[in-house]
């Protein structure tokens, strides 16, 4: 987590993450995409990690994709195999990762 004022005169906080944050969460989506493949486990870690990552990143964009990753950790499915409709929530939140701006507090 990064956290950085605007100015010695300005009461303008901002929280977000380190490059290496930003850097690992992005590979780790990359990686899933690449090999289109999920497991249950994976994609339970990768929930929590992305919803840690969206509380310091500003709007609620990413709510929905989460929504739908949540569905992935969650049915108990044997297939790992991802749809494209899931691999289209993959890519999105990997976007998401790379240019999500900072919670300015």
């Amino acid at each position: 987590m990064n956290l950085a004022s605007k100015g010695s005169s300005s009461a303008e906080i901002t929280i977000g993450h380190t490059e290496s944050r930003v850097e690992e969460l992005c590979k780790a989506l990359e990686v899933i995409e690449t090999a289109e493949r999920m497991s249950m486990k994976d994609a339970e870690r990768l929930r929590g990690r992305l919803q840690w990552f969206e509380t310091f990143a500003s709007g609620r964009v990413a709510q929905q994709a989460l929504r739908n990753l949540s569905k992935l950790a969650s049915v108990g499915r044997q297939i790992e195999k991802l749809s494209r409709s899931e691999l289209e929530t993959i890519h999105f939140l990997r976007c998401r990762v790379v240019c999500a701006p900072p919670t300015n507090t």
